[in-house]
């Protein structure tokens, strides 16, 4: 989701008749912590950049051998101009080099989690987030949070997360704040709070695996990079 730069402003109590919401206390506590407007949606496919197709026809034409037969047999380049042969070749194998590093961060991105190395988790996590840069939340109850480095021993362990402390459930992934809330917040924060001048990478939520419900409060799992 991404948070749109508008606060909203606090008013009195209502009359104790009312049900009042409990997440706001009074007037005080809602001047602390404003309130913006968040705007949820799904988060856009990865896009294709132009001429992906052609050059994958290329590619595939490169990899089958054709190109090299077609050399052999002088085909394809027979009566060519020596200096545009030349221009041709060495473009070929431009192509052929960008082609194998792509292929390489391609398998950088679909690979999983355990197969990923030290320096790739920023570049995962910076690709993914480019399909959307205002994004400040990201939400998928039982899905995959994403890592801006290797996560904790203790989640590939799977001592992490602990079960719900109500009802014994596993805990599952629920939603992940990431650094740009803090950059679309601090604009709009009233006096620039000390609270702002902190910093993560992402903050994960774990959750009941069985949605359980219950008159008190129930505490959460979180896991801070």
């Amino acid at each position: 989701a991404s948070a749109a730069v508008a606060t909203g402003s606090s008013s009195a109590p209502p009359a104790e008749t009312e049900e009042v919401w409990p997440a706001v206390v009074d007037a005080a506590a809602a001047d602390v912590w404003p309130c913006f407007a968040v705007e949820i949606y799904e988060e856009p496919p990865a896009l294709e950049k132009s001429g992906d197709h052609e050059k994958a026809l290329l590619e595939q034409y490169l990899k089958s051998g054709l190109a090299d037969e077609d050399d052999a047999a002088g085909g394809s380049k027979a009566g060519v101009p020596s200096e545009m042969l030349a221009e041709l070749c060495s473009e070929e194998d431009k192509m052929k080099v960008d082609a194998a590093a792509e292929e390489d961060d391609l398998d950088a991105d679909d690979m999983d989690d355990a197969d990923v190395g030290q320096s790739d988790w920023l570049t995962k996590f910076q690709r993914r987030i480019e399909r959307s840069p205002a994004q400040v939340v990201r939400y998928a109850w039982g899905g995959e949070a994403m890592w801006m480095a290797p996560p904790a021993k203790e989640l590939a362990q799977g001592s992490w997360p602990p079960p719900c402390g109500r009802c014994g459930a596993s805990r599952v992934f629920e939603l992940q704040l990431l650094p740009t809330l803090l950059s679309q917040m601090r604009p709009v924060w009233p006096g620039g709070r000390e609270e702002l001048r902190m910093e993560w990478g992402t903050v994960v939520v774990y959750t009941c695996g069985g949605d359980c419900a219950g008159e008190e409060p129930c505490e959460e799992f979180v896991v801070v990079q």
